[in-house]
Formats: C-alpha cells, sequence, structure tokens
C-alpha cells in the first residue's frame, strides 16, 4: 500500500497534512492562521490586480512600439523613394543640360555661319553695284 492513502500504513514520522501553527506560518502571536490566509489571499489579489495593470500597459507598449516601427519603416521607404526621385530628377537635369551646351554651341555656329553668309552676300552686292553705286542716292531722293 501506498503511504498517505486511505486505508495505507502511515510512517510515523510523515505528515499526510502540513501543519498550520505559528512558526510554519511565521504567525504573530495574535493572529489566526485564517487570519494570516485572509491577509495573503488581499495580498496575493492586490497583486494579481497590480500584474494585469502592468500586462495591459505593456500590451500598450508593445502596440505603441509596433505603431512607431511602422511608421518608421513608411517613413524609411518613403525617404528611400525620395531620394530615388532626387537622383532620377538630377540625372534628367544633368542630360538637359548637356542637351542645352550642345543647342547653345549649335546656335552659336548657326549664328557665325550666317553672319558670314551675310558679309559674303555684302561682299558679293558692293562688288555687282561697284564702288560708285554704293555712294549714289537711290532715285526719287534729293
Amino acid at each position: 500500500m501506498t503511504p498517505g492513502m486511505p486505508g495505507s500504513v502511515l510512517d510515523q514520522h510523515q505528515r499526510s497534512t502540513p501543519t498550520a501553527m505559528g512558526s510554519v506560518l511565521q504567525l504573530p502571536p495574535n493572529q489566526s492562521p485564517i487570519e494570516k490566509a485572509l491577509e495573503l489571499s488581499m495580498k496575493v489579489e492586490a497583486m494579481r490586480l497590480e500584474n494585469n495593470t502592468f500586462n495591459q500597459r505593456l500590451k500598450a507598449l508593445e502596440d505603441g512600439i509596433q505603431t512607431r516601427d511602422r511608421l518608421l519603416n513608411t517613413a524609411a521607404r518613403d525617404i528611400q523613394d525620395a531620394s530615388a526621385e532626387v537622383a532620377r530628377v538630377r540625372r534628367d537635369l544633368q542630360t538637359w543640360v548637356e542637351e542645352l551646351k550642345q543647342q547653345q554651341a549649335r546656335i552659336r555656329q548657326l549664328d557665325k555661319d550666317y553672319q558670314e553668309l551675310l558679309r559674303t552676300v555684302i561682299r558679293m552686292l558692293e562688288k555687282a553695284v561697284g564702288p560708285e553705286g554704293a555712294n549714289k542716292q537711290p532715285a526719287g531722293e534729293p
């Protein structure tokens, strides 16, 4: 038979129930075990309520951290997108600057070509008219 079970032989050095005397429960001289149990029960309940409060606060902080992390991730993606857009715009601007420089050079060359053409036309006209024709007044002017 197993010790501690009904109908079994008990060892005289073992107790089947815990003691409820002062030294085991650390009772002051004028306090009963029931009073001590009630006091401890109230402490346990207060600690349970405090634990629930801490758990709620922890949950709120965790939710806040998750929200902050989501916002930070969104902001980081936005910054990366903006940086990529700025880089693309810079490349476009650089391309436009190069194209503008090429167009300006082309316009300068065309301007030089037209000036040379006009000089050539003027010389040809001066040769065709002759030196005295350049000094003559057009007909109808005094």
